[in-house]
C-alpha cells in the first residue's frame, strides 16, 4: 500500500500531462492541422499547467470571500482568464489564425465540457 502511495503522485502528474497532450494531438489530427510538433504541444501542456496553478492561487481565495454575487464574479473571472491564456497560447505558440483557430478553440472548449461532465458524474449519481 505504501508502494502505491509513494507513485500516486506521480501518476497523478503523467495524467496531468499526458490527458491534454492526447486530447490536443487528437484534435489536431480531427481538424487536419499539419505542422505542429509533439515537443510543442508538450510545451503548450506545461505552461498551461504553471499558468493553471498560477491563476489558481491567485484568484481560488478570492471566490470563498464575500457575497454570492462577489463570487460569480470571481468564478466569471476566474473562466475568462483561463480562455484569454488559452487563446493566447494557440493563436501564438501554435501560430493558428483564422478558422482553424476558432475550430481548433471549439474543440478544446467542447473536449472540456465533456470530461468535466464526465469527472462531475459520480458525484451527480450519488445524489
Amino acid at each position: 500500500m505504501e508502494i502505491f502511495l509513494f507513485f500516486l503522485p506521480i501518476i497523478y502528474f503523467f495524467f496531468i500531462i499526458l490527458a491534454p497532450y492526447f486530447i490536443i494531438l487528437g484534435g489536431l489530427k480531427i481538424l487536419n492541422i499539419q505542422g505542429i510538433s509533439s515537443s510543442k504541444i508538450i510545451g503548450y501542456v506545461i505552461i498551461y499547467v504553471i499558468l493553471f496553478f498560477l491563476v489558481e492561487k491567485f484568484f481560488n481565495p478570492l471566490v470563498g470571500l464575500g457575497t454570492e454575487s462577489n463570487r460569480l464574479i470571481s468564478y466569471f473571472t476566474n473562466n475568462l482568464i483561463y480562455l484569454a491564456i488559452n487563446f493566447l497560447l494557440l493563436k501564438y505558440y501554435f501560430q493558428l489564425s483564422g478558422k482553424k483557430l476558432w475550430h481548433f478553440f471549439l474543440y478544446l472548449i467542447i473536449a472540456g465540457l465533456i470530461f468535466s461532465a464526465l469527472v462531475s458524474l459520480p458525484a451527480i449519481l450519488s445524489f
